[in-house]
């Protein structure tokens, strides 16, 4: 569930900035990946329900993945997206935003 709330968060994120192919590009890469995923838990690793479960959760983090990958190389977006540095840890603002 964590992975489908990051998933929706991006895809949010990349809709708003006019990027709506992104979505259908990264879960097309997903489908993909999650039929072989199927596939090997539950026929060849005999997982059974439990290997659905592992496919599916490996198919949304390769989807966020490629989500994040995808907005990252286009360029107007690239100062949206930043890694937490030690203003976040510090919390710089947070009481002026509350």
């Amino acid at each position: 569930m964590v992975m489908i709330a990051l998933i929706h968060c991006q895809t949010t994120f990349l809709n708003m900035t006019g990027n709506a192919r992104a979505k259908m590009i990264c879960e097309s890469i997903g489908i993909v990946f999650h039929i072989f995923l199927c596939y090997y838990f539950v026929i060849v690793k005999d997982y059974g329900i439990a290997g659905t479960g592992y496919a599916s959760s490996i198919t949304n983090l390769i989807t966020y993945v490629s989500l994040l990958v995808y907005t990252l190389t286009i360029k107007d977006l690239q100062e949206a997206i930043q890694l937490p540095d030690k203003r976040a840890i510090r919390f710089d603002g947070l009481v002026q935003y509350f």
